[in-house]
Formats: structure tokens, sequence, C-alpha cells
């Protein structure tokens, strides 16, 4: 129960912060999940998110994501700060980071944090394509940690983009 309090208070934060936002992306992501200790089994992962950007250089991305990864099903809930290292209206690259919530299948959700690189692409004004590549570390030991490498595609909102 106090996990879900927990979640609902961070989504709640990040609720607020969309609502200062310049442009709001919604969207999904896919591609190679693997753990990061042990047998190095890959699997597909799949999710979806959605981010606010205020200044230039930051944003501020909640994502969910699911994967299969040495047959335990994992999913995880991330809010993540994204520092924009590059930003052009076309190309963006930069580091991201932030707090997590794991859970493994048949387990309770544990706390954690992600870390990694990201990249994206419009390639229309409104429709980004991204790359993010994560290492995710719950805070419980090494069978919740996991590598994500993502394609991200979405469709973004806001005054920055053309209408």
């Amino acid at each position: 129960m106090k996990v879900i309090q927990k979640t609902l208070l961070t989504f709640a934060f990040i609720t607020f912060s969309f609502a200062s936002a310049t442009n709001i992306t919604l969207g999904g992501q896919g591609g190679s999940t693997s753990a990061a200790k042990g047998s190095f089994q890959t699997s597909l992962g799949y999710g979806a998110f959605i981010q606010g950007s205020v200044l230039d250089i930051l944003t501020i991305q909640a994502d969910f994501l699911t994967a299969q990864t040495n047959s335990l099903h994992k999913k995880a809930i991330s809010a993540d700060l994204m520092f924009h290292l590059l930003n052009f209206d076309e190309l963006k690259l930069g580091l991201m980071a932030g707090p997590s919530f794991y859970q493994n299948e048949g387990d309770r959700w544990r706390l954690g944090l992600n870390g990694g690189l990201f990249g994206e692409f419009s390639l229309l004004s409104r429709i980004p394509l991204g790359l993010q590549i994560r290492y995710h570390s719950a805070f419980s030991g090494e069978n919740h940690d996991l590598w994500s490498l993502f394609l991200t595609l979405g469709f973004r909102f806001g005054s920055g983009s053309d209408w």
C-alpha cells in the first residue's frame, strides 16, 4: 500500500510539473532489456512515456516499462530528469536520471535509480523518434538490476511545436 501512495505522490508531482510545460510529448517505447548480473538473456521490453519541457535544456519524463528477462516478468515505473547537452529543433542529445520503482513477478515493488543517455530526432515538428539506453538499479539487490535499450516514438503537443 505504501508503494501505491509513493507512486501516486510521484505522479502528482510530475503532473504539477507538466502543468507549466510548454511542450508535452506522449509516446511509446520498445526494445531490448537484459539482466545486469547472472544470465544475460536478452528480451523485448515495451512501455509508454510522457514528457514535459519547461526549459530548453530540461525535460521531465515519466515512463512505464515491462519485460520478460531471465524468466522473470519485470515492471518499472520511472520519473526522470533529462538534461539536454545538445539541443536543436530537430536533434536532442543528453543525459537522464531519476528514481524508479521496480517489481519482479510475484515480488513487492522496490525503490531504485536509473540513469543513462538519450537521443531524439524529430521526423516532423510533432513526431520525435528517439533512443534511450539506461541502467536500472533497485536498492534490493542484483536480481532486479537491468539494462534497457529502447526506441521511442511520440507525438508532441504545445507552443514549441508548429500548430
